[in-house]
């Protein structure tokens, strides 16, 4: 495939999908109060048991030394235009953290003619994805845009070498 500025080629390589899990903490089950007797009783709760999601913290990727944002969204929920990314000559980062709020649902990040990949984002744990992109020359400026259904929330950065 070739890709941007002096014909040069451009080798993907997606190098490491690492998947994170963030133990969701423990609550408590009731709080207690003490009677005069000494009796132990459960106080009711009020509200209902958190889902994992909602225990579950997502964070922005980190930038990369020696490299700069291109792109850097995020938290979004759903699909959005990222706008026009033009990726540089030698290593480029496209990364995505991800945590759905139920299930496990699929997010699609497309690069234009730079490719795309899919990344499945569960509910119980945080999913960072991590793609390297050597380009052996420029990329022709293509649109950077996410697919995801509602319910799927994300950060998404694509950083390039700092000029």
């Amino acid at each position: 495939m070739s890709a941007g500025a002096g014909g040069g080629r451009l080798a993907r390589r997606r190098l490491v999908t690492a998947t994170v899990v963030l133990a969701p903490a423990a609550t408590a089950a009731a709080c207690t109060g003490e009677q005069a007797s000494g009796e132990r009783t459960a106080t009711p709760r009020n509200s209902p048991e958190p889902t994992p999601s909602e225990r579950l913290e997502l964070t922005p990727p980190e930038l990369r030394p020696g490299h700069e944002q291109l792109v850097s969204e995020g938290p979004r929920e759903g699909s959005r235009n990222l706008g026009r990314v033009t990726l540089r000559k030698g290593v480029n980062w496209v990364d995505v953290n991800c945590l759905a709020d139920r299930g496990r649902q699929t997010l699609r990040l497309s690069l234009g003619e730079g490719g795309e990949f899919t990344v499945d984002c569960p509910s119980d744990e945080v999913r960072m994805s991590v793609n390297q992109y050597d380009l052996a020359g420029a990329q022709q400026p293509g649109e950077a845009s996410v697919e995801a259904p509602d319910g799927v929330t994300w950060y998404a950065s694509v950083q390039a070498p700092a000029k």
